[in-house]
C-alpha cells in the first residue's frame, strides 16, 4: 500500500513538472516571436530611414540636373533673336531631346512663348512666369496640366537675362509619370517612396501592390489609416517645422510603416512606407522551424535519457552483485588479515563506536570494542603529541569524504611506533552510507628507513654543496660554473634565449696583497663577491674563477642595452679605496661581455670573446665594461 502511494505521488510530481515544462516552453516561444518581430520592425525603420535618404539625394540630384538644362537653355537663349522661329524651335528640340522634360519653351518679356512642340501662347498670367521674371528659380507645385486636363504636371522655369537685364523665361514641363519612371528601382525590398508638395499633392503617382494611393493628395488618404503611432496633426505639425519622423498605421488589416523627411526643395517632403506583413510572415516560417528543430531534440533527449537509464540500471545491477561477492569474501580476508601486520575495523559515524573485525590489537586499538572514537583514544596518552591533530582530523575527514588517510605516531614508554591508517566509507547503489572501514598497518620500519635515507640525503647534498661552491666567497667554483653553463645552453627550452656571460677582473687588488697582506686581501674579495652577488637575480650563476677573477652568466638577459644600466652600477660599486696604517690602495673593476647563442654556444666560446673584450678594457682605461663585437 506504502509502494503504490509513493508511486501515485511519484507520477503525479512528473505530471506537474510536464505541464510547467509546457507552460515555461510556450511562454518562451511566444516571447521570441514577440521580440523578433519588435527587431524586425526596428530594423525595417532604419532601412526606411536610410532609403529616404537615398531616395531624397537621387529626387535632389534629378532636380540640380533639369535645373541644369534650363540654365543652358537660358544662356542659349540669351544670345538668339526670337524673330528666328527656326533657331529657337532647333535649340528647344535639342534640350528636350537629351533632358528630363516633356517639352521645354521660352517666354520673351510680354509673355508670348514658344515650346518645343511648335506651340505658341501667352503665358503673362501664369504664376511661374511672374516669378520668374522677378529673376525667382522656380519648381512649382502639381498643376493641372492647360494641354491635357486630366493630366498633372509639374513647371521649372528661370528667367534669360541679357546685359544684366530679364529679357524673359525658359521653361520646361514634366508629367508625374515621367517623374516616376525617373525614380524606379531605387528603393530596397519591400519598399516604396512618395514625394508629395507643399499641398500634401503627389508628385510620384506609381502605383504597386504595396501602395495604398486612393486619392491625389497624400492628406485626403492618411483619413483612411488607422493610426497605432503618430497622429495627422503631429505629421503636420513636423512638416510644418521642417522636421523627419516615423508612423505607424494600418489599412485592410495589414500594419504599415513609414517615414517621412523633407526633400530641400520648397516644402516637399518624401514617404518611404513598407508593408510590415512579410515581417509577420517571416517570423512565422522562423518559429516553425524552431519549434522543428526543438521537437527533432526532445526526441533525442528522449532516446538518450532512455539509454542512461537502461544502462544505469545494468551498472546498479553489476554493482550489487559486486557487493555481494564481497561480503561473501570477507571470511576469507579475515582469515588473511589474521597472518599479516594489519588491524582491520569497521566505523559507526553516527555512534562513534569502533568494532574490531580481524588483526591483532595494538598500541592504539587494544580492545574489540571502543566508544567515544577518537576521543577515548587521544585520552589513552599512546599517541605522541605531533600525531594528535591528525588523528582527529582524519575523523572528521571520513564524516564528508569518502576515503582519509595518515600515519600516526605512537609511543610506550621509550619505543615508537607508526600505524598507516586509512578508512573508507562504503555506499549501496542509492548512494546511501552502508558502513565505514578501515585498515591499520604497522610501518614503522618503513618510516625508520626514510630517516635513515633522508639523513644520508641530507649528508650528501651538504657534502655536495661544498663541493660546488669556493670556500673564500661562497660562489659557485670555476667547475661548477662550467657545468652549469653548459646545462643552460644545451636547455631545449633555454636555448633560443639571450644569455649574457661576464668576465668580471679586479684591476690593482696585487697591491691589496702586497700592501696590507693576504689576510687584508681575502676580506676584500669576500666584500666584492658579495656586491657582485647582489647586483645580479637569483636565477643568475656567478662564480669565482680563482685569485681576483669573476664570471657570470645572466639567464634570459634580454639583450645587453637592457642590462647596461646594471653594468655601469656594478662598477661604480666595485671601486673602492682601502687605507690602512697610513697608505690608500684603489680597486676597481674590468669587465668583458658577450652573449649567447649568437656569439657562442659553449663555456669555451663565451670565455675566449668575454676575455677579449676584457683585455680592450684593461688595454683602454680599466674600471668599465665592453661587449664583445663580431669582426
Amino acid at each position: 500500500m506504502t509502494i503504490q502511494i509513493q508511486k501515485n505521488k511519484n507520477r503525479n510530481i512528473l505530471i506537474l513538472c510536464i505541464l510547467i515544462f509546457c507552460l515555461l516552453f510556450t511562454h518562451a516561444f511566444l516571447h521570441f516571436q514577440h521580440f523578433y518581430s519588435d527587431s524586425e520592425i526596428a530594423n525595417k525603420q532604419i532601412e526606411l530611414e536610410r532609403t529616404a535618404k537615398i531616395k531624397t539625394e537621387s529626387v535632389c540630384d534629378k532636380y540640380s540636373q533639369m535645373l541644369l538644362i534650363l540654365d543652358t537653355l537660358a544662356q542659349s537663349m540669351a544670345t538668339v533673336d526670337y524673330d528666328d522661329v527656326n533657331a529657337v524651335i532647333e535649340d528647344l528640340n535639342m534640350l528636350a531631346n537629351v533632358g528630363y522634360f516633356d517639352y521645354v519653351g521660352v517666354s520673351d518679356p510680354d509673355g508670348n512663348m514658344m515650346d518645343s512642340q511648335g506651340k505658341t501662347e501667352n503665358i503673362k498670367d501664369r504664376d511661374y512666369f511672374q516669378k520668374a521674371m522677378q529673376g525667382e528659380i522656380i519648381i512649382s507645385d502639381v498643376l493641372q496640366s492647360k494641354i491635357i486636363p486630366e493630366d498633372t504636371v509639374q513647371v521649372l522655369a528661370r528667367p534669360i537675362r541679357r546685359d544684366n537685364q530679364i529679357s524673359g523665361i525658359v521653361f520646361g514641363i514634366i508629367n508625374l509619370g515621367q517623374m516616376d519612371k525617373l525614380l524606379e528601382n531605387e528603393t530596397g525590398n519591400y519598399i516604396y517612396t512618395q514625394i508629395v508638395d507643399s499641398n500634401g499633392n503627389y508628385i510620384t503617382q506609381q502605383k504597386t501592390t504595396d501602395t495604398l494611393m486612393e486619392h491625389y493628395n497624400i492628406w485626403d488618404d492618411f483619413e483612411t489609416y488607422t493610426f497605432t503611432q503618430s497622429n495627422i496633426e503631429e505629421i503636420k505639425n513636423n512638416i510644418k517645422n521642417k522636421q523627419s519622423g516615423k508612423f505607424e498605421f494600418s489599412l485592410n488589416d495589414q500594419k504599415r510603416i513609414s517615414y517621412y523627411m523633407p526633400l530641400g526643395i520648397n516644402n516637399y517632403y518624401l514617404f518611404s512606407t513598407s508593408n510590415s506583413s512579410y515581417i509577420t510572415n517571416r517570423a512565422h516560417i522562423i518559429s516553425r522551424n524552431i519549434m522543428n528543430m526543438i521537437l527533432e531534440m526532445s526526441v533525442a533527449a528522449l532516446v538518450l535519457l532512455y539509454g542512461l537509464y537502461k544502462y544505469n540500471k545494468h551498472l546498479n545491477s553489476e554493482i550489487k552483485s559486486a557487493h555481494q561477492e564481497t561480503i561473501s569474501t570477507s571470511a576469507m580476508l579475515k582469515a588473511a588479515v589474521e597472518e599479516s601486520n594489519q588491524y582491520i575495523f569497521e566505523y559507526n559515524i553516527e555512534t562513534r563506536t569502533l568494532y574490531k573485525k580481524a588483526g591483532t590489537n595494538n598500541l592504539l586499538f587494544q580492545q574489540d570494542q571502543l566508544e567515544n572514537v577518537p576521543e577515548s583514544i587521544l585520552q589513552s596518552g599512546n599517541i605522541v603529541a605531533s600525531s594528535l591533530e591528525d588523528f582527529s582530523q582524519l575523523f572528521n575527514t571520513i564524516q564528508h569524504e569518502h576515503v582519509a588517510e595518515s600515519i600516526i605516531e605512537v609511543k610506550d614508554h621509550t619505543v615508537s611506533q607508526w600505524f598507516k591508517i586509512r578508512m573508507k566509507n562504503i555506499y549501496d547503489e542509492k548512494n546511501y552510507l552502508i558502513n565505514t572501514v578501515g585498515i591499520i598497518e604497522d610501518v614503522t620500519e618503513k618510516k625508520e628507513q626514510e630517516k635513515i635515507i633522508k639523513s644520508k640525503d641530507i649528508e650528501e647534498k651538504t657534502l655536495r654543496k661544498k663541493a660546488e661552491l669556493d670556500g673564500l666567497t661562497g660562489l659557485f667554483n670555476a667547475t661548477t660554473l662550467k657545468e652549469k653553463v653548459a646545462h643552460i645552453l644545451n636547455d631545449p627550452l633555454l636555448n633560443e634565449s639571450t644569455h649574457l656571460f661576464l668576465l668580471i677582473d679586479l684591476d690593482n687588488f696585487k697591491e691589496i696583497n702586497d700592501s696590507f697582506g693576504h689576510q687584508y686581501g681575502d676580506r676584500v674579495l669576500a666584500g666584492m663577491a658579495n656586491i657582485i652577488k647582489q647586483t645580479f637575480r637569483k636565477d643568475d650563476i656567478i662564480a669565482r674563477l680563482g685569485g681576483d677573477e669573476f664570471a657570470a652568466l645572466l639567464v634570459n638577459a634580454t639583450n645587453y642595452e637592457v642590462m647596461e644600466p646594471a653594468f655601469k652600477n656594478l662598477c661604480d660599486k666595485l671601486s673602492k679605496t682601502y687605507t690602512k696604517d697610513g697608505k690608500s690602495v684603489k680597486v676597481s673593476a674590468s669587465i668583458g661581455i658577450s652573449s649567447a647563442p649568437n656569439q657562442g654556444s659553449t663555456f669555451e666560446e663565451l670565455y675566449k670573446k668575454s676575455d677579449l673584450a676584457l683585455y680592450q678594457v684593461k688595454k683602454e682605461s680599466k674600471n668599465g665594461y665592453k661587449k664583445y663585437q663580431d669582426l
